[in-house]
């Protein structure tokens, strides 16, 4: 087996540190993207509800008037 001279050494670990520091840019680049769905997911969610809420306001309105009448 061949001992492998220092600027190979150095060489192999300079590309394996590139891989890892891509990887970690390619990962916070896909969490800023999760995150900005997530946002996107809580302000749907929350019009939903409010939907919902206000489709319940005009149910009870309306049976409050029916009862009324």
């Amino acid at each position: 087996m061949q001992d492998k001279s220092l600027e190979e050494l150095q060489k192999e670990f300079n590309d394996y540190k590139a891989s890892k520091e891509n990887e970690i840019k390619e990962l916070e680049l896909k969490n800023k993207q999760l995150e900005s769905e997530k946002h996107d997911l809580e302000v749907s969610n929350q019009t939903l509800n409010n939907l919902k809420l206000h489709q319940e306001v005009k149910t009870f309105k309306k049976s409050i008037l029916e009862d009324i009448e």
